[in-house]
């Protein structure tokens, strides 16, 4: 019983305090990377053709703990989404959004259940959360890809489709309702976080 005293608890102890010390240290707080490095669209639909709006700016952080994923929040300017093809696309998005009143689409992970483990490192993850638009918050969960990349960074790439009516908006028209866009919208992204 000495012996254990005085030559094996003490390194039992350094083991325990080593092991609690790597837990206090293992969740990291990574930034999201700017365009073009990092991306986020929205594909919709009108009775004349598709269409496609693109982050032009966008922010947000991840928690990981490990391998896991414990937390997110993505913000993106409304008035920050911009089509490649036309203005008047652009003016009636951000009249739908209600830009003037709720500047910012916001989404906020509630939680990141791991599917799957890839042979190429990557994970498969069920995530939940939070999507605010335009003044209305509303819980959406989707498949989400995230894959370890150089320098500790992570990527994360899926989509999450939603109705705007869900959201209190009224999916936008012109040339007096002979243009008129379909409710439904596919928000996809492909973003990278790091350090």
């Amino acid at each position: 019983m000495r012996s254990l005293r005085s030559g094996r608890l003490p390194v039992l102890l350094s083991l325990v305090a080593a092991a609690w010390a790597g837990q206090s240290v293992a969740a990291q707080d990574l930034a999201l990377r700017p365009a073009p490095e990092s991306r986020i669209w929205v594909d919709g639909t009108s009775n004349k053709s598709d269409w496609t709006v693109e982050a032009k700016a966008l922010t947000g952080t991840f928690t990981i703990e490990g391998e896991t994923v414990t937390g997110a929040r993505i913000e993106v300017p409304s008035e920050k989404l911009e089509s490649p093809r036309s203005k008047i696309m652009d003016r009636l998005m951000y009249k739908t959004l209600k830009s003037g009143q709720h500047p910012s689409i916001v989404f906020t992970l509630s939680r990141a259940a791991a599917m799957a483990a890839g042979a190429d490192g990557g994970r498969s993850l069920a995530v939940t959360g939070e999507l605010a638009i335009a003044g209305v918050t509303r819980e959406v969960s989707f498949p989400v890809t995230a894959m370890p990349v150089s320098g500790g960074a992570w990527k994360f790439a899926g989509q999450v489709s939603v109705l705007l009516t869900d959201f209190d908006m009224v999916p936008p028209t012109a040339l007096f309702g002979a243009l008129h866009t379909g409710d439904e919208v596919t928000i996809r992204f492909d973003v990278v976080a790091g350090r």
